[in-house]
């Protein structure tokens, strides 16, 4: 059975595009991972660290594509 001619590079694309996306995802691990708040601290200092912790939080739910593809196949 041919292939399409395409079809090496089509699929290359689709890799790249899902190896960016486990980055990403890697990333907001690691962003969550870093917020470490000690004892004490300022009110402002613990005010930044939830929000640092929700936008973190936010990024990764976002990255979280559930059964969506994240391209389709033109071939």
């Amino acid at each position: 059975m041919a292939t399409h001619p395409e079809l090496a590079a089509e699929q290359a694309f689709v890799d790249h595009a899902y190896e960016g996306l486990e980055e990403s995802r890697r990333r907001a691990r690691r962003l969550l991972q870093m917020r470490s708040l000690g004892p004490g601290g300022t009110h402002q200092a613990r005010l930044e660290n939830d929000v640092f912790e929700e936008t973190a939080r936010a990024r990764r739910v976002q990255l979280e594509l559930g059964d969506v593809a994240l391209v389709f196949g033109r071939i």
